[in-house]
């Protein structure tokens, strides 16, 4: 939905560093989500935190549909961030407890497929927005459509954690194991490399056309908003009218006017 940011920029007419804060905003409570969404998951079952993280990335999504200014924005990406944090790691812990004897192909497939999601999501939510049709609503409610998939499967779902309920209540020490630093760093690159993108893209509005230049080089809305100089006023002269001479000069010929 990066998209979506340049035209908020271009209703609301907010500085571009707003965008950066926008950005953090999602970053710094996705940090915290990913901290303590582990341990709530052990605690209370992989399925009921799962349950709460599409709860909150629904209640982000109806933020932006009704924002009224940029500090609507900060607290969609908020909860948009504690959402989608929690579901990146207890959805990965879920598919351990699924397949625990195939705890490397489930990194490796959770790397890619996060990875995935979030270029389909970007180029879809993009693709939405160009139509024109509503921009700062559809890419919303196809977020939302996803997401009440998910949550109504969830319903459905079998707890995955036969052990929940004894775990205590902590925050983890961040660290990563040896034995799967290599697939961290591989899903860390391309995540810092899709978010890098999404940042470029968006401060990109290809609905703004292009200033076209004159011969000079030089924009033409610039050449055209200095006024032309009025014509000397006609004197009367009884001398006999001569043809004017024609002037064969580059500032001739060059004159906007």
């Amino acid at each position: 939905m990066a998209k979506d940011y340049s035209l908020y920029a271009e209703k609301w007419d907010y500085p571009p560093f707003l965008t950066t804060v926008i950005f953090a905003a999602y970053g710094a409570v996705a940090v915290v989500a990913t901290l303590v969404s582990g341990a709530l998951s052990d605690r209370y079952g992989r399925r009921p935190v799962l349950l709460v993280a599409l709860l909150l990335l629904l209640a982000g999504l109806a933020v932006f549909v009704f924002a009224a200014g940029p500090g609507y924005l900060v607290v969609a990406r908020m909860l948009n961030g504690l959402g989608i944090g929690a579901i990146v790691v207890v959805g990965g812990a879920a598919l351990l407890d699924v397949s625990p004897d195939r705890a490397a192909r489930s990194g490796t497939l959770t790397a890619i497929v996060f990875n995935a999601g979030i270029a389909v999501a970007a180029l879809g939510t993009a693709d939405l927005a160009q139509t024109g049709f509503h921009p700062l609503l559809l890419p919303y409610l196809a977020d939302a459509l996803i997401a009440l998939v998910l949550f109504v499967l969830l319903l459905v779902m079998r707890e995955p954690h036969p052990a929940a309920g004894a775990a205590p209540l902590g925050i983890p020490r961040p660290q990563v194991p040896k034995e799967i630093r290599g697939r961290f760093v591989f899903a860390v690159i391309g995540a810092g490399a899709a978010w890098a993108v999404l940042g470029s893209a968006s401060r990109w509005n290809p609905r703004s056309p292009p200033t076209p230049r004159t011969s000079t080089g030089r924009s033409s809305a610039v050449s055209s908003s200095r006024p032309c100089p009025s014509p000397p006023p006609l004197r009367r002269s009884s001398a006999p009218a001569t043809p004017p001479a024609r002037s064969h000069s580059s500032a001739t010929r060059h004159s906007p006017c």
